[in-house]
């Protein structure tokens, strides 16, 4: 049965343990809307005689584990995986840093966190000073991944600015007409009032001080093959060309 490793920046994204352990899963984790989304898709592609296996309906649907940033961040700091650090962009080390761990980890055999698919999931929204750049962040984790030997096991989820866009795209009132353009349009910058993501979700959902919970039936209610973004078409390629590697194949019907 395919089990997964994800890592992610907080509660509304990816997740988080229920009992602040270094390692979430089962009843311990607490699902965020983009690991439901990345769950959503896996249910959609994987082959019949994989995704059969899986209860799609349940909160837990397919097997996974959570990597705490706090347990990341050590492991990033005592990792011994050499990077080609000429191969990524001044500012994007990092993510390669934690995508070599990630793939790691994945690796060890018989651990909690074996697993034949890893996701590492960061939004774009750098600062004025600093943006990103969705490119330059996938192949800066692609470049972690392969370092660590896991290359197209690993897949990079990156919405742009923010995963809020994502989902904007399906609840808006004009849902899924136009939306690359919320991925120019939006700030990144929480404290721009009319085009910050988590604002301007709020004003669609008709509830400003949405939490993780209310996103979850956001999440379930997207019609994945109408919803069309370049970081989440990205993001959906590169997933169905590791299921097809892990599993020989992938529904794209």
């Amino acid at each position: 049965m395919l089990q997964t490793l994800f890592f992610g920046e907080g509660p509304t994204d990816m997740g988080r343990s229920r009992n602040a352990q270094a390692y979430a899963h089962g009843d311990d984790l607490e699902v965020g809307p983009m690991l439901r989304l990345a769950h959503r898709l896996l249910g959609r592609h994987l082959p019949d005689w994989n995704a059969d296996l899986f209860d799609l309906q349940q909160e837990h649907a397919i097997p996974s584990v959570l990597v705490a940033p706090a347990e990341m961040k050590s492991l990033v700091k005592s990792s011994a995986i050499k990077l080609p650090s000429k191969k990524t962009k001044q500012g994007y080390l990092i993510h390669s840093k934690r995508g070599a761990v990630l793939g790691e980890l994945a690796q060890q055999i018989g651990s909690l966190t074996e697993a034949q698919l890893a996701i590492y999931f960061h939004d774009t929204d750098g600062t004025n000073r600093d943006p990103h750049d969705p490119h330059d962040l996938v192949q800066a984790v692609n470049e972690g991944f392969r370092a660590a030997g896991f290359a197209g096991q690993g897949v990079a989820m990156v919405p742009q600015p923010t995963s809020e866009a994502w989902l904007i795209c399906s609840c808006k009132s004009d849902a899924y007409q136009h939306c690359a353009q919320l991925e120019t349009q939006l700030s990144g910058n929480d404290r721009s009032p009319a085009r910050a993501p988590k604002q301007v979700l709020g004003h669609h959902l008709g509830n400003p001080d949405y939490h993780r919970g209310d996103l979850l039936p956001v999440v379930n209610a997207i019609e994945l093959d109408q919803l069309d973004m370049p970081t989440f078409n990205q993001f959906r390629i590169a997933l169905c060309h590791s299921i097809g590697q892990v599993c020989g194949s992938y529904q794209n019907q």
